[in-house]
């Protein structure tokens, strides 16, 4: 009798976690409800599947469920989510939701209680692959405040790049939500 042969590159939380992101296209920048979003019961149900396929701590499930939510456009179910979880994950989501609701003062406030956690470095690349180094980042890395401001107001033009910048913070906290 044959041992099955462990698959050498295992799948990973946030592995399962891009299929219910990825195809539906980049969340914009404001709140509304994009065509390529999922409908309420159809998130619902990809994160039951989800949920019975991964074991994640409460924490890291709130994350998790509350990025999938904001990726969808459901900004009141990403923060319901969320709860009364804390840690610089949430407030980043807490922060993107606020961003994305045009609640400005509420944004400032995140965005000065997240403070620029080392990690967020990861955006850097992604910063200069969109030709927005010079306001996005200085010799310490991201800025979320500049990000914050230029969101708030965007020039059309750079709508596109600031929606990939967004997309890649959205799947850097859920990448670190998920160690790894």
């Amino acid at each position: 009798m044959t041992r099955p042969v462990p698959d050498p590159i295992p799948v990973r939380p946030v592995d399962r976690c891009r299929s219910l992101l990825l195809p539906h296209g980049r969340p914009g920048l404001d709140g509304h409800r994009r065509p390529t979003a999922l409908p309420a019961p159809a998130v619902s149900a990809g994160l039951v599947a989800l949920r019975r396929d991964v074991g994640l701590s409460p924490r890291a499930w709130a994350v998790l469920e509350a990025v999938v939510w904001t990726w969808h456009d459901d900004l009141g179910a990403a923060l319901a989510a969320l709860g009364e979880v804390s840690g610089p994950e949430a407030t980043l989501v807490r922060l993107v939701v606020a961003r994305r609701a045009q609640q400005t003062g509420e944004a400032r406030r995140l965005a000065v209680e997240l403070g620029r956690p080392g990690w967020l470095a990861g955006l850097v690349p992604v910063v200069a692959a969109e030709g927005l180094s010079g306001s996005l980042t200085d010799q310490v890395g991201f800025r979320p405040e500049a990000f914050l401001g230029r969101c708030l107001m965007p020039h059309p033009q750079e709508i596109p790049a600031l929606e990939r910048i967004q997309a890649a913070e959205v799947m850097l906290v859920l990448q670190r939500a998920l160690g790894g």
